[in-house]
């Protein structure tokens, strides 16, 4: 079934003069006359041509009605300066060992040459910050933010939650028995008492086992045991600390265009998320240069890129929310895109926004309502660190 655009409405209106504009603001206009998405980019190195960054609804930074938005930012693996470091850090060794060096000199002149260069590209949410990182065993290759960036109205709540984990732990006799020593010697007592307490708590555990061999033994006999003296010998029980759980994040944005161009707009974001949650295949690795010769290695396209991160924040008119927690880098876990609502309906036929190295584009009839969720996962574990960055 083929409808026009919904009916506008104040807000509506307002977006559908944005959208004549053909996406020439990203976002609303701030009291000093100029977008505060525009600024940002401009903070952020991002290009000054705005058709690159996406927005749901167009007015979405300016909508006098909330104003709250999330910016999902693209970080990308950055081959070119992997290429160009590995070139630099292996210049590095060969100075010094032009210069008379050993190659244990050459080797720890290479590695701090490639820390200094690590440090030096500190761009993704969680490479800065207190605990920046602490999570992580192994240091990430250079990574840079992508000139597009993706901002969509608030859904009605967003969610947080912080998961320590904790096992229950039986303390055997032996075990007990043991602690009891360390306990007596660390209270300041001589090795008369802890030989004292050893023997005292050794007696109790003999006792115990004792009594569970003989259950085996003869079966009944613990049970029998604790009917008649109305006692029974039970392990104790501690709650032990198991570590903690990375963040997971999920967002439901319903999509209704008010316009041609949020149309397009709408399809344009799923297209984005979709294709930066995947990986991609290559076909060789670039490895250091020896001698003077670059070398690679072809695995026959088995090889793929690693899919981009995301850095998520939570923003309203034109500033990031301190009264919201902040989200490190995340990557793309899944992505859901349902067409339609209780019936199909679709607007009138247009085409879609070109784009480069796609095919998939064209014209026909873009669906009246498209419903997207997005489930992200954090790179890194929150720590007490972290929490007092703003996590």
């Amino acid at each position: 079934m083929v409808t026009g655009y919904i009916p506008f409405t104040k807000s509506a209106a307002q977006s559908g003069a944005s959208a004549s504009t053909k996406f020439a603001k990203f976002g609303g206009v701030n009291k000093s006359g100029s977008s505060g998405l525009q600024g940002l980019n401009a903070q952020q190195n991002f290009s000054s041509t705005t058709s690159k960054n996406l927005s749901y609804p167009l007015n979405v930074e300016g909508d006098p009605e909330q104003g709250h938005y999330i910016i999902f930012y693209i970080m990308q693996t950055d081959n070119a300066k992997i290429k160009k470091m590995s070139t630099d850090v292996a210049a590095a060794g060969k100075k010094v060992i032009q210069s008379g060096g050993s190659l244990n000199q050459a080797a720890n002149a290479a590695k701090d040459f490639r820390k200094q260069l690590n440090s030096n590209s500190k761009v993704a949410a969680f490479q800065k910050g207190a605990g920046a990182g602490k999570s992580l065993g192994i240091a990430r290759p250079p990574i840079k933010k992508l000139d597009r960036a993706i901002a969509l109205y608030m859904p009605p709540s967003v969610k947080v939650q912080y998961k320590a984990n904790y096992t229950d732990e039986t303390i055997g006799a032996l075990a007990q028995a043991g602690g009891d020593v360390f306990n007596t010697l660390a209270k300041g007592g001589g090795v008369k008492d802890a030989a004292s307490t050893a023997f005292g708590s050794i007696a109790k555990a003999g006792l115990t086992k004792g009594v569970d061999a003989m259950s085996k033994l003869a079966p009944g006999a613990k049970a029998l045991a604790q009917i008649v003296t109305g006692k029974a010998i039970s392990d104790k029980m501690e709650l032990q600390f198991n570590g903690i759980e990375r963040r997971d994040f999920s967002y439901t944005f319903n999509f209704i265009p008010k316009s041609e161009e949020e149309a397009k707009m709408v399809e344009e974001i799923v297209y984005a998320f979709k294709k930066h949650m995947l990986p991609s295949y290559t076909g060789d690795i670039a490895l250091p240069k020896v001698f003077g010769k670059e070398l690679s290695v072809d695995f026959k396209g088995k090889i793929m890129n690693v899919p981009d991160m995301f850095d998520i924040e939570y923003h309203h008119q034109g500033q990031s929310n301190p009264f919201l927690n902040r989200v490190s880098s995340c990557y793309l876990t899944t992505v859901d895109v349902a067409y339609g609502g209780d019936r199909y309906k679709t607007y009138a036929r247009t085409s879609t926004t070109p784009r480069a190295n796609y095919s998939g584009g064209g014209e026909g009839p873009p669906p009246q309502k498209t419903t997207l969720t997005l489930s992200f996962r954090e790179i890194e574990m929150i720590t007490r660190e972290r929490v007092e960055a703003g996590y």
